[in-house]
């Protein structure tokens, strides 16, 4: 009866485009590779954003603020739908450090609206703050 059961989710997802990992879904093939983007924050200012995400559904991603902030996550990736979907796994750095001590920097998971505009540009809107600018930004593909 359970294989019944889980041949039956399994058959709904394929069906709705779902899939586990490694950017199945709407458009499983158009998602690895390295894309950028520029963008200015309004609390941190001028910013770049790499992104690497590869056909085995990792990805890393490095963002540097132009007053010296580097922030690096790396993790899983996977699409449902039209979310594209990125699994935090661990980040850099792991800890902030001030005048009361030290803690560690929880990173958070990210769901992201998509959108290709062609194959070589990728908009990003982050599902939990989509109407924000400062939540909005467009990928051109590096390679």
């Amino acid at each position: 009866m359970k294989s019944k059961h889980l041949t039956a989710i399994l058959a709904a997802a394929m069906a709705f485009g779902m899939t586990g990992c490694g950017g199945g879904g709407g458009t499983p093939n158009a998602f690895p590779g390295v894309w950028r983007s520029q963008f200015v924050n309004s609390t941190f200012g001028p910013g770049l954003v790499e992104l690497a995400i590869l056909p085995n559904g990792t990805f890393t991603q490095q963002t540097a603020y132009s007053r010296g902030s580097l922030i690096t996550i790396f993790g899983t990736w996977r699409v449902v739908g039209n979310v594209f979907r990125l699994d935090v796994q661990r980040g850099e750095p792991r800890q902030f450090c001030g005048p009361l001590g030290c803690n560690d920097i929880l990173y958070p998971s990210e769901s992201h609206l998509f959108t290709f505009n062609g194959p070589n540009t990728l908009q990003l809107n982050n599902a939990s703050c989509s109407a924000n600018p400062d939540c909005q930004f467009t990928y051109g593909r590096v390679n």
